[in-house]
């Protein structure tokens, strides 16, 4: 059985400064682009087949999984990204949707409600609603998901819409 080096960890691209090479799924070399245009902040501007004939600038999502090229590479993505890992007051962030709501500033609520989901995807405690933590996990992650949001409100709308 023969297999296939593709890189070290898995890190999503958003890590990776400009400059920085790394690899795809399927082993191709990248690097990301030394000047980002101000076109989507989800989106970064990348070559892809770094270093050949075929060479292209494309844009891939921030979230997309790739690889670091070397070891030492690999660790200094891992330090950045526990850099970057917020920590996160789960009360507070409750308390701030609500009044976020009762002001009707549609747009602070959308933040906290993204901060909120994301906080609990990855595993953290839920805010306390009616202390008990499974309902209150169940509550918060209902209100804060994106399908009851655009649900109740719609992009561009208001919250009393």
């Amino acid at each position: 059985m023969t297999t296939t080096h593709i890189g070290y960890g898995r890190f999503h691209l958003g890590l990776f400064r400009p400059g920085e090479e790394f690899a795809r799924f399927d082993g191709t070399l990248c690097k990301v682009c030394n000047s980002q245009p101000l076109r989507n902040a989800n989106r970064v501007q990348v070559w892809t087949d770094f270093g050949t004939i075929n060479a292209t600038k494309v844009f891939l999502h921030c979230r997309a999984i790739v690889h670091a090229v070397t070891a030492e590479q690999a660790r200094l993505i891992e330090t950045r990204q526990q850099e970057r890992t917020p920590s996160m007051d789960p009360h507070a962030a409750w308390q701030e949707l609500l009044a976020a709501y009762a002001a009707n500033d549609l747009e602070s609520f959308r933040d906290l409600a993204e901060g909120l989901r994301h906080w609990l995807a990855r595993g953290g405690f839920p805010p306390r609603i009616t202390n008990h933590p499974a309902i209150d996990r169940c509550l918060a992650e209902h209100l804060v998901s994106l399908p009851t949001i655009n649900t109740l409100f719609p992009k561009g709308e208001s919250l009393e819409s």
